[in-house]
Parts: structure tokens; sequence; C-alpha cells
């Protein structure tokens, strides 16, 4: 156990900080890929038959694990694995049924069947939804249950859903940047062509004590394509070689820093991390939305604690999701302009105009030093920028959730 204390957390990010990215083949993100897939595309389905995106929300999807007989050399699946939607939806528009069970389980086959190279998963899954379109006295009858086209059109909103807290920043500190490029290189086409016999379900922590990286790493073997322990160990130490060889060619790691790495650390024995497909979701592990990473891509212990799960939510009126992404989109534009840490924070009310929340908070480094008329500036950015919140659900249906989890990174450098 060591100790140690943050004394100089002001300038040039914390001297500590600990972070954890969550892989592609990660449970949790498994369940926020098809929570997201899955809202998408239902929204597409009511723009392009109704005119709107009708009420739902999805991001209550759980993954229950599988269970699996796993040595050296094979893999046996005894139990599958299951996909489970719970949430709200409108179920139809008059006659017309929304096939909202064909949606999720094609979200569920499009997202497995993009991150694992192993087609055999989808054999492995079973779905199960559990959706309701239950009225609630808030809204009119119709926002539930439309009888017509004329309907839907008619109760397209852009007021807050609900009462939420919700924050973002910039810049990424070192660590953050380091575990998401670290995660994206071992879950890269180059890597797993070296490593073929790796699966997605990896953990990236990285504890960055002054300039001493900690990193502890978790890398599944696929079991069937690992014949013995002996290749397990010798490909082990070879995965730390590649890595300790990618890390030193980072750049943007200030001169001097040190690091360590550590993989696999609960192997004991012959003891391993061996899974079926590439996922411990194979192997009995449980995935749920909003367990995963944040927003930003990692979860970040020096970070304010942000409750609300972007994926699955509503893209057109759900506060959570809009103004979480707001934040994180204004804390960038900010910190583009006065190159100081930022971080931005938003309170919204039930019913509140989406343009118009209660409260936005800008926390600023060195923010005494600001003049009145940069604080003014700031203000404009906010006011001006806020009007386009309405037009956020068309990006967001339309983006790739696969891409918007590896590119993360890129997304505001």
């Amino acid at each position: 156990m060591k100790i140690n204390f943050n004394l100089d957390p002001q300038k040039g990010h914390n001297i500590c900080d600990i972070v954890e990215r969550k892989g592609i083949g990660h449970s949790d993100t498994l369940a926020d890929l098809i929570a997201e897939e899955f809202s998408n595309t239902y929204s597409k389905y009511c723009l392009k038959y109704f005119g709107v995106i009708l009420n739902h929300w999805a991001d209550k999807v759980v993954l229950s694990g599988g269970i699996s007989e796993l040595d050296y050399g094979s893999k046996k699946i005894v139990k599958p694995m299951t996909a489970y939607l719970f949430g709200k939806a409108v179920e139809a528009v008059g006659t017309k049924i929304i096939p909202i069970e064909n949606i999720f389980i094609n979200s569920c086959k499009k997202i497995l069947k993009t991150v694992f190279k192993d087609k055999e998963i989808l054999d492995a899954m079973v779905y199960k939804i559990d959706i309701n379109n239950g009225i609630g006295k808030e809204h009119s009858e119709l926002f539930y249950r439309p009888l017509s086209n004329k309907d839907a059109s008619s109760i397209e909103s852009f007021k807050s859903n609900d009462t939420i807290i919700c924050s973002g920043y910039a810049p990424y500190s070192t660590a953050e940047k380091m575990a998401i490029v670290i995660e994206n290189y071992i879950n890269s086409i180059a890597f797993k062509n070296r490593f073929n016999f790796t699966g997605y379900d990896v953990k990236v922590m990285i504890a960055k004590i002054d300039k001493f990286f900690d990193i502890t790493i978790c890398i599944p073997f696929l079991a069937d394509q690992t014949p013995s322990f002996s290749f397990y160990k010798i490909n082990k130490d070879a995965i730390l070689k590649d890595l300790k060889k990618f890390i030193l060619s980072i750049k943007y790691l200030d001169k001097g820093f040190n690091f360590s790495i550590s993989l696999n650390t609960k192997d004991f024995g012959e003891h391993a991390y061996l899974v079926a497909f590439g996922s411990a979701l194979d192997k009995g592990d449980f995935g749920a939305v909003g367990r995963g990473n944040k927003y930003s891509g990692v979860v970040s212990l020096n970070r304010k604690t942000n409750i609300e799960a972007v994926p699955g939510k509503n893209p057109q009126n759900h506060s959570g999701k809009l103004f979480t992404i707001f934040a994180h989109h204004l804390a960038w534009k900010i910190y583009k302009i006065y190159h100081r840490d930022i971080s931005v924070d938003i309170a919204a009310k039930n019913g509140e105009d989406l343009t118009n929340p209660s409260h936005v908070i800008i926390n600023i480094e060195n923010g005494l030093s600001l003049s009145v008329k940069d604080k003014e500036a700031i203000k404009n950015i906010i006011s001006e920028d806020i009007q386009n919140i309405k037009g956020y659900a068309n990006i967001i249906i339309n983006k790739n959730v696969i891409k918007e989890h590896i590119q993360k990174k890129f997304i505001y450098d």
C-alpha cells in the first residue's frame, strides 16, 4: 500500500490522478453500445414513418452472462448470454406497430458482429424485452399513445424531460489520454494481427503519482486459441514487451516520466484470464448501461461525479443526455480560447425549455484573473451555442457508436 498526498492540484492537472477505461468488449461497454444503437435506430425509424422522434428511453439495457467451460485449447458454451431491454417507448402510432423487438435484436447483432471476430457469439445470445408505454399525467395521453401521424407530430417537444445535474470538462489529463490510447491500441487491428489469440474485454487502469505511471491492464486470451499455459505465459511476456514499446512512443508524455505495467494480475499457478469469444460476458460477467466509461470515455476519480448515463436516452429531449454533451462541448470550446483547465456544470428543471436551463456554472483555472470582457465573451458563447441543442438529435442518431467509442480522443483534440 502506497500513501500519497495530492498537494498541487491547481496547475498542470493533479500530481495524483487515477483513471480507468473499460474496453470495447467489456460487458458494461457492450451494454452502452447496444442501448445507444437501439435508441438511434428507433429514432430513425420514427423519423422515417412519423416525422418525429417518439417518446422512448432505453438506458436500462442489461447483459446477463453465459456459462462456459473453458480450458487451454477448448471452449464449450453451457448456457447462453441474455440481452435484456428494459425501458419505455411508444409501441405504435394508431395501427402501425413499431417493431421494437426486431430493432433491439438487430442492434445487438450489429454491435456483436462489429466488435467480435468470432461470429458464433451470435448463436450464444438470447434476447428478452420488457418495454411499456405507461401513461403519466404530466403529458397528454397522445404523448405515449399517438393515434395518427398528426398526433405524433404534434407532441414534438424541446422541454427538459427530467430534473438533472451534469458536467463536462477540458482538457484531458495525461493519464486520461493514456488510458484511451492504450485500450484503443490493444483492440486495434494492428495489435490483433500480432496477437490474434487475444479478446476485446480489455481494462486499463492508470495511477499517476507525479511523473510515475502505475499501469494495470487486463487482456483476455481466447481459450480455444491458447493451447497451453506455457503458450499463455510466453505470449503474455511478449505482449508486455510490445506495450512497453508502445507507451514509450507516446509523444505527449513529459520528459523524465517513468512507468510500470502489470498485466492480468489475477493469474496464479496455471489459472489465467481465458474467455470463449473475447468478453468475460461469455463466462458469467454482467453488464449494465451507466456502469462503464463516462461520456469522456474514461472513469476519472479527479473529475466531478456525473450520474447521467448518456447511452440509450432519447436524443431529442432527455436533458441528462443533451446537457452532458453540451457541457463537454462548452468546456472544450472555452478551453481552446483561454487554454486553462475548465469544467462546466449544468442544472436543469423538469419541463424547462432546453435552450434555457436554470444554471450553467463555469469553473475555470485562475478564474479571478478573467476580465469583464472575457466573462461577457464566455456568456455570449453559451447563449449562442445552446440554441444549437435542438439540432443535437440529428447529429447523435447518425453517429457510428463504435467509432464514437474508439475515436473519443479525436473528438476535441
